[in-house]
């Protein structure tokens, strides 16, 4: 089956019709193919080599810190004035 990219905001369920029946979808953008979704019992994972090291950098830190420094990098501006008094 092909569906273009502005298709899928209104014809979403007959994407995942055919995923369930088991068919490749291909995207087509301007009728070019650019991806082809496929059903999740047949699709195979990838690993990019070095992702461990990315998805991994946090390893060994506790929970709380890594929370902590998210919240940190999320707080925005404003905040970080008030907190140097």
């Amino acid at each position: 089956m092909e569906i273009s990219a502005s298709q899928l905001q209104t014809k979403h369920r007959h994407l995942v019709d055919a995923l369930r029946r088991g068919e490749d979808v291909t995207i087509l953008y301007h009728g070019n193919p650019i991806g082809i979704a496929k059903p999740m019992g047949r699709s195979k994972v990838v690993e990019e080599p070095g992702a461990d090291d990315f998805f991994g950098m946090h390893k060994g830190e506790s929970i709380e810190k890594v929370e902590n420094e998210l919240r940190e990098l999320r707080s925005g501006r404003g905040s970080r004035i008030y907190d140097a008094d």
